[in-house]
């Protein structure tokens, strides 16, 4: 018959024996859990390349657009260029034909058209503009425009000369803006733009002109129209002081203030007033105010 006693000893001494050794359950536990770990890794890596995966493909669908967009870009461009230059091609040809149409009045019409103009207020500027393009560009109406210039510049006298001189200045001044220079050159082939490196000149032959040979000795004095290097171009506009202190430098170095020659004397009186007069004409054109 088993006792008590003898249940209590049997116990201790399965314990005893057990003792530095796992158990099933334990064994299962950790079983279970190298199982959890290792499909806990698989998850981890599973999802870390199904990321790069998606990554790569999201990588290659951006390139893919990127070169879509580059591409339309391109072909948007290349379009838009072409429109540009049909536009061009068309406002050329227009102005051409604009041109050709005004030939058609004749080379003393041209001329007389161009004088109205400038005699008239600053609204004619484009009128008297297209009819300087017409007196390059055709050597008939550029040689009857000329004329007449040097013909006025001899025979007017007094206040009707000063306004001449202002009144083809004024014009000078818009026949030289870039616009109109590049129409020009474009008409003739020639750069435009920042490429461009001529210009066509207006006014009258001067000394160094003919030092440089670019006009004749026996035109000095007269009109003329040429094409000459363009002045590099300034990014500030020049002071009206700074530009009579220079003169009157030079103006110094040739002639004595102490005591010129009558001939000396008559040239500064005849210069200063159409300085004065070219002045006032302009301030009346800007509306503004002087005490002279």
């Amino acid at each position: 018959m088993t006792t008590t006693r003898t249940v209590k000893a049997k116990t201790k001494k399965s314990n005893k024996k057990a003792t530095g050794k796992k158990t099933v359950a334990q064994i299962n536990k950790e079983a279970k859990a190298k199982v959890r770990t290792r499909a806990e890794v698989e998850r981890k890596a599973k999802a870390e390349a199904i990321a790069k995966a998606e990554a790569k493909a999201k990588a290659k669908e951006d390139k893919a657009k990127a070169k879509a967009k580059a591409k339309a870009d391109k072909e948007a461009e290349a379009e838009a260029l072409k429109v540009l230059k049909e536009a061009e091609a068309e406002a050329k040809a227009r102005a051409d034909a604009d041109l050709n149409t005004q030939l058609d009045e004749g080379a003393e019409e041209i001329t007389r058209q161009y004088f109205e103009a400038i005699d008239e207020a600053g609204e004619q500027g484009r009128t008297a503009t297209d009819k300087l393009k017409l007196a390059y560009l055709n050597t008939e109406v550029g040689e009857c425009l000329l004329k007449q210039c040097t013909e006025y510049l001899n025979t007017y006298a007094g206040n009707r000369l000063k306004r001449f001189k202002a009144d083809v200045k004024n014009s000078q001044k818009l026949f030289n803006k870039a616009n109109v220079q590049d129409d020009i050159a474009q008409r003739e082939g020639r750069p435009t733009g920042k490429d461009r490196n001529e210009r066509v000149y207006f006014g009258l032959v001067k000394d160094p002109m003919v030092k440089a040979g670019i006009s004749e000795a026996d035109e000095l004095g007269k009109y003329t129209m040429v094409l000459i290097k363009a002045e590099p171009k300034t990014e500030t506009l020049v002071e009206l002081d700074t530009v009579v202190g220079d003169w009157i430098e030079k103006v110094r170095e040739q002639i004595p203030c102490t005591n010129p020659t009558a001939e000396q004397v008559e040239w500064l009186k005849d210069g200063f007033e159409n300085s004065i007069e070219t002045i006032k004409a302009e301030m009346d054109r800007y509306r503004v105010h002087y005490l002279i």
